[in-house]
Order: structure tokens, then sequence, then C-alpha cells
């Protein structure tokens, strides 16, 4: 079986999706510190569950 030769690349390509993905990381962080849920590092402020979620509450699936 013959040996196949790739070239390599000289400029590694752009990924055409990368500035929008920024973009849309950065309106989901901003959305996440508007709400109070994390803070402008990214760390959580909010530590405490719902009520519902709380050991020994009696909940309700729906099921």
């Amino acid at each position: 079986m013959p040996t196949v030769h790739t070239p390599k690349l000289q400029q590694p390509k752009t990924d055409p999706h990368l500035q929008s993905a920024g973009e849309r990381t950065r309106a989901a962080a901003e959305e996440l510190e508007r709400l109070g849920i994390a803070d402008r590092e990214g760390k959580r402020i909010r530590t405490e569950l719902p009520s519902d979620m709380r050991e020994g509450t009696d909940r309700d699936f729906g099921g």
C-alpha cells in the first residue's frame, strides 16, 4: 500500500466560529452575574439549595 504524504500547514487555519463563541460565552457570564448567581471571577455566589431540594423534604416529581 503506498504511503500518502500530506503537506504541513504553513499557517494555522482560523476557526470561523471562534469569535461568535466568545461573544456567547461573555453574554452568558454577564447574565449569570446580572442574576446574582456568579461573581466577576465566575465563582458561584449562591450556595443554598431551593427548599424542594433540601434533605428530608416531601417531594412530588409529578410522575
